[in-house]
């Protein structure tokens, strides 16, 4: 479990599963319950295996910012443009994930 910041405090975990492309999907539970899904994922655009888009618009605005700092996420360099989305950075889990 990791506290993190996110219109309030808030103790989670984060899950991994994959797409049905193969992709790693992710999200965060809190109380067992799903608390944010943390990626997107974006078919036509090409990724690392370890490495996946995050969800940073509408309610997960401040998110990415708060699991960089916590060390759930690492930032890649990268942006992808997806459409309507906007620029989404693309990550990979943090050391305090695995």
């Amino acid at each position: 479990m990791v506290r993190i910041d996110h219109f309030g405090p808030h103790e989670v975990h984060l899950t991994t599963s994959r797409y049905t492309n193969g992709r790693i999907a992710v999200q965060l539970i809190e109380n067992g319950e799903p608390y944010a899904t943390v990626s997107v994922n974006v078919p036509e655009a090409p990724i690392g295996d370890d490495d996946f888009f995050v969800k940073n618009y509408s309610e997960n605005e401040g998110l990415l910012e708060e699991l960089l700092h916590v060390g759930l996420i690492e930032f890649t360099g990268r942006f992808v443009e997806a459409g309507g989305l906007g620029s989404l950075p693309a990550c990979r889990l943090g050391v305090i994930a695995h």
